[in-house]
C-alpha cells in the first residue's frame, strides 16, 4: 500500500506510471487528484474509486485542487464504502473483503489546512464506528510537526508529535 499527494494526478502521468511499474503496489491512496466528473482516470489492472471535489464556481473564478481516490488491483476482493458525512476533509473508502479473515477498511483522506484537530478526530471516529475490525487511514493530514523538520509547525502537527511521544 502506498499513498501519494498527487498535486494533480493527470499532470504527473509519467511519474505515476514509473512508480507503479517499479513497485507494483496492491493499493494506491491518492489525495489532491484535481479530477472533475468530466475527467477520466484509468490504469490497467486497477479498479479506481474516487470522490472529486465539488466546486461552486463564482465570480468567474476557476478552482483547482481537492479530490481523493483509491486504486486497487483487480485481483483483490473489495467493496466501495459510501463516505460518511464529514466535517471538512475529503475521503474515499474501500473495504478489502478477503475470502478468509476479516475485512479491512482503507481510507484515502485529505484534510484541509484550515480544519481543526478536533474536527480531524471527529472525522476519524466516523470511520471507526463503521465497525470494521481494522482500519487503515492514509493521506494528507496537513500536519506539520516541528520534530519532523517542519519550519512552521501547526496545531495538528504538534498534536501528532504529542500523541506519538506519550
Amino acid at each position: 500500500m502506498v499513498t501519494w499527494n498527487a498535486d494533480g494526478v493527470n499532470s504527473h502521468r509519467c511519474e505515476r506510471r514509473n512508480f507503479i511499474n517499479k513497485y507494483n503496489p496492491d493499493v494506491i491512496s491518492l489525495q489532491e487528484t484535481w479530477l472533475r466528473p468530466s475527467h477520466t482516470l484509468t490504469l490497467a489492472n486497477y479498479q479506481i474509486h474516487r470522490n472529486d471535489r465539488k466546486h461552486k464556481p463564482h465570480l468567474n473564478q476557476t478552482f483547482r485542487g481537492g479530490g481523493t481516490a483509491i486504486l486497487i488491483k483487480n485481483t483483490l476482493k473489495h467493496t466501495r464504502i459510501p463516505t460518511p458525512d464529514l466535517e471538512s476533509p475529503e475521503a474515499t473508502l474501500v473495504a478489502l473483503t478477503p475470502e478468509r479473515g476479516n475485512s479491512t477498511l482503507i481510507a484515502s483522506l485529505c484534510v484541509h489546512g484550515t480544519s481543526s484537530t478536533v474536527s480531524l478526530t471527529n472525522n476519524i471516529d466516523k470511520f471507526i464506528v463503521l465497525g470494521f475490525p481494522s482500519c487503515i487511514i492514509m493521506g494528507d493530514f496537513n500536519a506539520k510537526p516541528p520534530s519532523w523538520g517542519c519550519n512552521l509547525g501547526n496545531g495538528r502537527g504538534k498534536k501528532i508529535t504529542y500523541t506519538r511521544n506519550r
